[in-house]
This record gives structure tokens, sequence and C-alpha cells, in this order.
């Protein structure tokens, strides 16, 4: 099911790659309604103070955040990169800005940032500090932090929390749920003020009771978009356009209908999925080596002999486990005992010999 709120945004400023002006990429070119909006504020904003809103990183999807955060594991990339499922950039809610193109200080863009609803992510404005170009539109996801924060929640940090909140609410997988519905669904009560605990993709009683006080039936599918509707109509602006075409009639989102699918029919427009964004163009390489015919050939053939004794080591090792299995539901005492007391007989035995054999051969 795809709940989609993303809104395509080609960016209009650009970021710098060897001293070229660059256009973001159109995959990375994605957030949600609010975001996009502040994105646009803060750019008039910075322009007016003589300087430039420029983004190194906008939206990621779940492979690039894998690669980001193996680059950091890897030591290419200096700044750490969580997991899949633990950025803000992956449900379109954070940037990377260039600070120096600013050209203000740090903690001047801060005050920019918060008139739009837009935070950092470090205590201090100081550009010494690793990821102080991260800034953060949080929405009614800092609830999901602050219940992680306060204690009530206790799988994730809370930032994990959030994010994984952020993602779910823009319909991704958060690998970490094996019903992401379900944990859409949590994350979704957390946000409406009610206290469930974890997180976690399995419906228990607080969620169940949740669910029932707001009304909502069906199966989890259903549920979820019953939630979401009261979402949008709570939280109008993470979900909507703020334009005069999105709203309802004089200007306000309090009038604005309870949505009866993700994205509404006629007062939402929503980009495609940011998985259908046209890939980058795949890498040139080499034509591939010749290959030595024999060799591959005798490789093959090593290779069916390794899977055919592996294949046998496993049947061998399932029939010892089974038989053992055997002995310790059959026999009325415990197999431990009985191979010590085999272990112990057949050492008295071999003792026995030799001492019978060093006999023999002094009569």
């Amino acid at each position: 099911m795809t709940t989609s709120s993303l809104c395509a945004v080609q960016i209009l400023s650009c970021y710098k790659v060897g001293g070229a002006q660059v256009m973001m990429p159109r995959r990375m070119a994605f957030a949600t309604p609010d975001m996009k909006a502040a994105i646009f504020a803060i750019a008039d904003d910075v322009k007016a103070r003589g300087g430039a809103f420029v983004l190194s990183d906008l939206f990621r999807s779940h492979d690039m955040q894998l690669q980001a955060h193996l680059d950091h594991v890897n030591g290419k990339k200096p700044a750490f990169s969580p997991l899949p499922g633990g950025s803000m950039h992956e449900g379109g809610r954070a940037f990377d800005v260039v600070i120096d193109d600013l050209k203000m200080s740090l903690a001047d863009f801060w005050e920019i940032a918060k008139r739009h609803g837009v935070v950092p992510i470090i205590a201090e404005p100081k550009t010494t500090i690793k990821e102080c170009w991260h800034f953060e539109c949080r929405g009614s996801h800092q609830r999901v932090y602050d219940h992680y924060a306060s204690g009530k929640g206790r799988n994730m940090k809370p930032a994990t929390a959030m994010a994984a909140s952020a993602i779910l609410a823009v319909g991704l997988k958060v690998d970490a749920f094996n019903d992401c519905d379900a944990a859409a669904v949590q994350a979704a009560l957390i946000r409406l003020g009610y206290d469930i605990g974890n997180i976690d993709g399995a419906i228990g009683p607080r969620s169940r009771a949740a669910i029932e006080a707001l009304g909502a039936t069906g199966d989890m599918v259903q549920i979820r978009l019953h939630l979401t509707a009261e979402l949008q109509r709570r939280f109008p602006g993470e979900y909507f356009e703020q334009t005069l075409e999105a709203t309802a009639p004089g200007g306000s989102f309090e009038s604005l209908p309870a949505a009866t699918s993700p994205v509404t029919e006629a007062i939402i427009i929503a980009a495609p999925p940011p998985a259908s964004a046209p890939a980058p163009a795949p890498p040139r390489t080499a034509p591939p080596a010749v290959k030595n015919k024999p060799l591959e050939a005798s490789r093959s053939i090593w290779g069916a002999v390794l899977a055919a004794l592996a294949g046998v080591g496993l049947a061998l090792h399932e029939i010892a486990t089974g038989a053992w299995s055997w002995l310790e539901a059959t026999l009325p005492f415990s197999t431990t005992w009985l191979f010590l007391g085999v272990l112990l007989l057949a050492t008295f035995l071999v003792i026995y010999a030799r001492i019978d054999d060093r006999l023999k051969g002094r009569r």
C-alpha cells in the first residue's frame, strides 16, 4: 500500500561539485509539502540577506541511505549515517545545506530556519561540529521523538523512532518491521497523542484501545487509512500543498474534508513515489575478459563436488541430531550420564587390557 505524501520538488538552487554548478538530481528532489514550503521560504529569506540557499542533500531512497551508511563504515564518509530506516532524509524531511554559501553566521541561519519549522540536530550553532549542515522539518513526528525521549517507548532511540515514523508516513518500507502497516498505525497513534508504548509492528492492547477510541475498524490497511485521514485533518500542512488551489473555500485548512484515500482525490496532486524516478545511467565498464573454458569447466566440476560433499555432511549432521534426540526422548535416564558411563567403561577396558598384556609378558 502506498500512502505517499511526498511531492516532487525540483530544487531551484544548486550545489557545487568541483567548482561547477550542478542541478540537484531529480531522484533527490522529493520532500513533504511542509518541507517544500519551508525550503522555498528559507531560500527567499536567505536571498534577502545577500546569501544563497544551496542544498547538497535532500531525499534519499533506501539504497542511497544504505550506501551512505556503508561509506561511513568504510571511512569514505566521515559524518555518521544510520542504516536505512533511521534517517529523516528517507522521509523527505531533512536537508543538508552548504554553510559557506549562506553568507551569514550559522546562528543567524538557525533563526531563519526556526521561523519556518526547520530545526538543526546539533546543540550549538558551531561550524566545527559534524552535521552542522543537517536540518529537519519534523512536523508531528516530533511527538514520536518526545514519546521515546520520555521513556514511553524503549525499543529504539528517539531520533530513530521519529525517522521511522516519517518514512512510514510517506508509504515507504522500514526494514525493522515485519508489518509496516501495523507499525505505521502505531506511529500515527503516537502522533495523535496516544501512549501505546513501542513502535514494533505488533498491535497490543493499548494500540487496540486507541484504535477503538478513534472509531477505526476493518483490517490493518483500512485502519491505517482511517488514521491517515485523521492526521490529514489535524496536520493538513504535512499532507496538502499550501496554495489557494489546495485549500478549502476561504483559504482555510480547518474546513478541509477528511481524506477517504491516501492522497485524496482532487485535493492533493502527489508525484509518483521516489522508486519510479528515473535512475542514473549505469557507469561504463570495460568489456569482459575472454574466459579460459577448460579452467571454467574444472571450477564447475570442483564446485559440484564440493556442493555434493556439503550436502552429505548436512545429511549426516541431521541423522546424528535426530538419533541423539531419539535417545534423549526414549531412554529413562539422561544421555549425558549414558555417555559418561560408556566413556568410563571404555577407559576401564583399555586399562584392563594393558595390565593384562603386561602380566602376560612377564609370564
